[in-house]
């Protein structure tokens, strides 16, 4: 099995890119599937509602948050990616990479706390992750002009999710705890197909 773990700010386009490199891959004769995070199953897809669609949760401890995330990560797990067979492509929207990003170094979880965590819980890490770079104030301009389900975070202050931005150009260059597997980055000021078209020739260069 192969995990390709799909990040980028809100409003990169992970969703869209991530489905369309799904079917593309189906297309070219793999075994591939897509699963977002937090969700992916029904009871998990009911820790993503508890998590993100209350403003409330904003006052979360993040300690608190990482756990709600994992639990819902471990789920997804136990109920769709347990039982995939072995020759599949696992296309994940969002996953470790979003942890690491949001939870620790926007909000302060130590991230050996978070590997210690995943080894605990038997988390498998990434075999590659893939961060879609654009601009906050790109992701900002499409999360306005598109009608997308939305969630507490789409809302929060340009401060926060610069800070993202920040976050992910360090993980992804210094990936601590190799909790990313390999990392590369695709440009998402592009078209999808093109953006898509790049992850896929990075998931290739695996096989």
């Amino acid at each position: 099995m192969q995990i390709i773990d799909i990040e980028g700010l809100d409003g990169s386009g992970k969703t869209t890119v991530s489905k369309l490199v799904v079917k593309k891959l189906q297309y070219l004769g793999y075994n591939a599937v897509y699963v977002r995070e937090p969700g992916g199953s029904e009871i998990a897809e009911k820790i993503r509602d508890l998590i993100l669609k209350d403003d409330k949760m904003n006052e979360l401890d993040v300690a608190a948050e990482v756990l709600l995330f994992s639990a819902a990560r471990i789920q997804l797990h136990s109920d769709v990616i347990d039982k995939l067979p072995d020759d599949t492509i696992v296309v994940y929207d969002r996953y470790i990479g979003t942890t690491e990003c949001i939870q620790c170094y926007n909000g302060g979880f130590p991230v050996e706390k978070l590997a210690k965590l995943c080894d605990v819980m038997e988390i498998i890490k990434p075999d590659i992750s893939i961060l879609i770079d654009i601009p906050v104030e790109l992701g900002l301009e499409r999360i306005a002009a598109n009608s997308r389900e939305t969630n507490r975070n789409d809302k929060r202050p340009y401060e926060w999710h610069q800070k993202n931005y920040d976050a992910y150009r360090h993980i992804f260059n210094v990936n601590p705890y190799g909790l990313l597997g390999k990392t590369y980055r695709v440009s998402g000021d592009d078209t999808v197909e093109n953006v898509a078209y790049n992850i896929i020739k990075i998931i290739a260069m695996q096989k």
